[in-house]
């Protein structure tokens, strides 16, 4: 079983490694989900959005026994993930395991006992400093308001005085590239899958301010910075995942600044959507079990295609109101996590997901954009005044 906010490309994983019995509950139902999956839809088959309730009324009934995995949404949920595990083989981390890499305060000790840079950070009745200097010129706000449970960029917002509320962090701003690395954690060590610079707030794509838009591989940036950086993020993994005890799919933020400096910003613990531009020969999906089994990384390589250019993905967030036209030519052209013909998006919906390849980076992130173009002119919008 899967469960994830967006389950298409675990599903993708899984058939591709050889599991034809697959029940995928997600919110979005999309279209494209491989026919053997059997995918139950929060929002379309039980008309609920994608909450704890929902999930397990979606479970309900499914014999117990088999493998869980969970992807993202599922992060910010420990209680959930270990009921959804009771009488499964538990294919990712622990509850406990969330609590801690999803917690600032525990990252930011274990950060700062093992010397890995991370952002000042400040908790609610711990403000009233920060709010007498809010911008530097130059570089920005100085400080970054977030909820410490969201994901994708949600809840991320530019610190203006107000005071904090439960939940919230400050966190000092950071200029540079916002980038990830991805890695499968084993036993004794961590598989490195890639890098990549997250696109964010991007305009073509329909985002804005600090919105997740998609990510683009390899980090463009020059040869010696992109060396240190590969250096210290894998050193950096290496670390974080053996004092939290990480297993299988993993990932962690980070910010790559113009001097080569390297801040961890969070853990995703999970599979993450930026996982799909790494082509490789490998099984991912099996590294991945063997790794949550507990066995050692050993002789288990990942073995990617080296094809030299950039590869870029991007999710389309709806602009206005609209609508899903024939989406099946969608599939046949390259696009995934598509919509029913029909559906309905209000603006900032997400729509679907575009990809592109480029030898360079400029020519992959305008391909990108002329092919969320595409989609954009595609959509049915209703007319002025319409419904």
């Amino acid at each position: 079983m899967i469960v994830a906010f967006s389950s298409r490309g675990l599903a993708d994983l899984a058939c591709g490694s050889g599991f034809r019995r697959i029940t995928a509950v997600d919110a979005f139902g999309d279209r494209d989900h491989p026919p053997s999956v059997e995918n139950i839809s929060t929002r379309r088959r039980l008309g609920l959005p994608f909450s704890d309730e929902a999930i397990l009324t979606a479970c309900e009934g499914r014999a117990g026994g088999g493998i869980l995995v969970y992807g993202g949404g599922l992060e910010n949920r420990p209680q959930l993930v270990e009921a959804l595990g009771h009488g499964r083989l538990l294919a990712g981390n622990s509850a406990r395991v969330l609590q801690q890499a999803r917690d600032p305060g525990s990252l930011s000790s274990l950060c700062l006992e093992e010397s890995i840079p991370f952002p000042e950070t400040l908790y609610p009745g711990e403000e009233e400093g920060a709010a007498k200097v809010l911008f530097s010129p130059g570089d920005g706000p100085c400080w970054l308001r977030k909820r410490v449970l969201s994901g994708g960029g949600a809840g991320v917002f530019e610190y203006r005085g107000e005071r904090l509320e439960s939940g919230e962090i400050l966190q000092r701003y950071l200029p540079g590239r916002p980038v990830s690395v991805s890695f499968i954690a084993f036993e004794d060590r961590v598989l490195i899958l890639g890098f990549t610079e997250q696109l964010t707030g991007i305009s073509f794509l329909g985002g804005n301010a600090f919105k997740w838009c998609g990510n683009i591989t390899p980090v463009p940036c020059c040869h010696e910075i992109a060396v240190r950086f590969y250096a210290k993020a894998e050193s950096y993994a290496e670390i974080i995942s053996d004092k939290l005890g990480l297993r299988g799919f993993n990932g962690i933020d980070m910010i790559l600044g113009p001097d080569g400096s390297v801040y961890v910003i969070e853990v995703n613990p999970r599979y993450s959507g930026s996982m799909e531009l790494f082509r490789s020969k490998s099984d991912l999906f099996s590294l991945h079990l063997a790794a949550c089994r507990g066995e050692r990384l050993g002789k288990n390589r990942f073995e990617p295609f080296k094809e030299g250019t950039f590869r870029a993905k991007g999710v389309v967030y709806a602009a206005k109101r609209c609508t899903a036209p024939d989406t099946l030519p969608w599939i046949e052209s390259g696009r995934r996590d598509v919509p029913w013909t029909g559906d309905v998006f209000q603006p900032g919906d997400p729509v679907c997901t575009v990809f592109s390849s480029a030898p360079e980076e400029v020519e992959c992130l305008d391909r990108l954009a002329k092919e969320a173009d595409r989609v954009y002119a595609e959509l049915v919008v209703p007319c002025e005044g319409g419904k």
